[in-house]
């Protein structure tokens, strides 16, 4: 048997974590079956929610950190 396709706002309230146990089994058996749909998970419209644009704004940082850190090494060479 296999789980109904889970709709936008549905794989949204997923990705944030505020969906039942009941829909979380359902949509992960759905994208257990449908593996795809992980892209489109990534891509989901989550600009409303304050707490996850700080972080992707935080981790933005990070993600330049190991650059940063080369320069400064051949800085002090």
């Amino acid at each position: 048997m296999s789980a109904a396709q889970p709709t936008r706002d549905q794989l949204r309230a997923y990705l944030l974590g505020r969906v039942t146990p009941g829909e979380q089994g359902a949509i992960s058996l759905y994208l257990d079956a449908h593996p795809e749909l992980l892209d489109q998970m990534t891509e989901a419209d989550t600009s409303d929610d304050s707490l996850l644009a700080e972080l992707r704004h935080s981790a933005a940082g990070f993600m330049r950190e190991a650059e940063f850190l080369q320069e400064i090494g051949r800085a002090h060479v």
